[in-house]
């Protein structure tokens, strides 16, 4: 594996681990933008804990992402190495 495919690949388990927490703390007060639509929602304590159990549910088939990063250190690659 080159080391720029590592390194992405390590950067978007990074990146979707944030994200899944962040939704996964939605509570009462915050603020959403839907679609395109131009007001923000804020919601309720009901809303949030339905759009809460909703990401759960979707979490369930989506927190994992469908790879593993073995290996370590990006020094561990040459830069000719194809694999």
């Amino acid at each position: 594996m080159h080391q720029e495919t590592f390194e992405l690949a390590v950067r978007v388990g990074e990146w979707h681990e944030r994200k899944v927490e962040n939704i996964l703390n939605v509570m009462e007060g915050v603020t959403l933008k839907i679609g395109d639509s131009e007001e923000d929602t804020v919601l309720t304590a009901e809303q949030a804990k339905f759009l809460k159990l909703g990401m759960i549910a979707i979490f369930n088939e989506f927190a994992e992402l469908p790879y593993s990063i073995e290996g370590g250190e990006s020094d561990d690659f040459d830069e000719g190495d194809d694999d």
